[in-house]
């Protein structure tokens, strides 16, 4: 797989929102490489048409969503219909899924709400041949709350589906376990949402944008925040998440960690998903008592940074329970090495902009200063084993005082106050390092 890296010189006001200003930008293209069903293989140049056709309808867009040429737009949008409705009596879709593109193809046409059809897409559970997006998805708040005009198409991965199936079906085990750890024997977790596994086969319009999403949280990210939270659901593109930490988590880790590596005959894959799980597992802890929303006080982006970090650390701590260990087939070692290689990857985006840069920057301010880590001059990390499993279960009973079962907004203040960004650190010694001295590690990837 050849990368060619590509130096951002000038943003667009857009783009000064999403990432650090006085940071240098670079964008490397790379092959998507799908695992495509031989079922669908014949529907990939119809889908990469539609993406062609979405890129033309979003540069028609301003970031608000209004059009800047309505007649030019509705010729696109009528040819994206004639597309999609080709592709949804095509022989690999399924009944729903095609009754879905069906809506969405209205919706191009009349101008009608895309609402229905967002709704069942969340509530279609069961892993689809494939499954196309076309319409408005909302992608980075920072950017604009509007729908700006997405094309979308991936199909399903059984490999990571059956892992994550089998993780859920672990999961009381693996929280037991975190129970005994932290002990925190009342710790519970809400009902879990459904995570689909599946391989992005062709992105256009807002999705092709900089910085692009591995997942979408559906229908959330289509601009549906009510309803029955049960009817919601994660999709997750497994081959872009594989990219992103073999151009760019991998590299950041390379240059700045110091301790174990992921072992050589361990794919990356399945501890990343079984480490993403087990965040999205752990963004749902209760507490008796548990009043963590009275953190709200504290502000937009601190809250998130909150729940980021609570749903890290104890993340961590559920992925690493030999019941998870054992269907990733992976160590302590190898899911840390990731841990860490991704916390660098999120501290990138700008811990003082960003809610889940800043949840980065916390975690590793919170091991460096109590000793469970060492940072050098150049914000180089040391690290081992046993020690930030040791400081990853003591920054999990503090946030369990601080965030989870916390009544009073103080009390998140008092953890936001001791550990959340500030410039003379050891930790924003890395930060420095990763927004200015690593500059040719790629912020982005670009899809050939």
């Amino acid at each position: 797989m050849n990368a060619v890296p590509q130096t951002v010189t000038k943003h667009t006001l857009a783009s000064q929102m999403l990432w650090p200003e006085d940071a240098t930008h670079t964008i490397e293209s790379v092959e998507l490489e799908p695992a495509v069903p031989a079922s669908v293989e014949p529907l990939v140049p119809r889908l990469r048409e539609l993406a062609a056709l979405g890129d033309a309808l979003r540069s028609l867009q301003s970031v608000d969503g209004t059009l800047l040429r309505p007649e030019t737009a509705a010729a696109l949008g009528a040819d994206s219909a004639q597309l999609l409705r080709e592709l949804a009596d095509a022989d690999p879709v399924t009944p729903e899924a095609a009754a879905i593109m069906r809506l969405r193809a209205d919706a191009l046409l009349d101008g009608a709400s895309s609402e229905e059809a967002a709704r069942r897409e969340a509530a279609l559970a069961e892993p689809q041949p494939l499954t196309v997006f076309c319409g408005p998805l909302c992608t980075w708040r920072a950017k604009t709350d509007a729908g700006l005009h997405t094309v979308v198409a991936t199909t399903s991965h059984a490999a990571g589906d059956r892992l994550i199936a089998d993780l859920d079906a672990s999961r009381e085990d693996a929280l037991a376990a975190v129970r005994t750890q932290v002990g925190l024997p009342d710790l519970g977790v809400h009902a879990l949402l459904p995570m689909q596994i599946t391989d992005l086969i062709a992105a256009g319009g807002e999705a092709s944008a900089f910085p692009k999403h591995f997942a979408y949280f559906l229908p959330v990210d289509e601009g549906l925040v009510d309803g029955d939270p049960a009817e919601r659901k994660t999709i997750l593109f497994r081959n872009v998440y594989d990219l992103r930490y073999e151009h760019m988590s991998s590299r950041l880790a390379e240059a700045l960690l110091d301790g174990p590596e992921l072992r050589a005959d361990v794919p990356p894959i399945a501890p990343l998903l079984g480490w993403l799980r087990a965040h999205d597992v752990a963004h749902g802890l209760t507490l008796p008592g548990d009043e963590h929303e009275h953190a709200a006080g504290v502000g937009r982006e601190p809250l998130m940074a909150l729940h980021e970090v609570t749903a890290n650390v104890y993340g961590l701590l559920l992925a690493i329970t030999p019941p998870w260990l054992e269907r990733q087939r992976a160590s302590v070692s190898d899911v840390a090495a990731i841990y860490l290689a991704e916390m660098l990857q999120y501290m990138r985006r700008g811990p003082a902009r960003w809610g889940d840069a800043g949840a980065a920057y916390m975690e590793l301010n919170f091991l460096e200063r109590n000793g469970f880590v060492d940072i050098d001059e150049l914000g180089r990390i040391s690290w081992d084993v046993d020690r930030l499993v040791e400081g990853t279960a003591a920054h999990a009973r503090v946030l369990a005082q601080a965030i989870i079962a916390a009544d009073e907004t103080r009390l998140a203040e008092a953890f936001l106050d001791e550990y959340a960004w500030g410039e003379d650190t050891a930790a924003a010694r890395t930060a420095e390092s990763l927004m200015r001295r690593l500059a040719a590690v790629p912020t982005a990837l670009a899809y050939r």
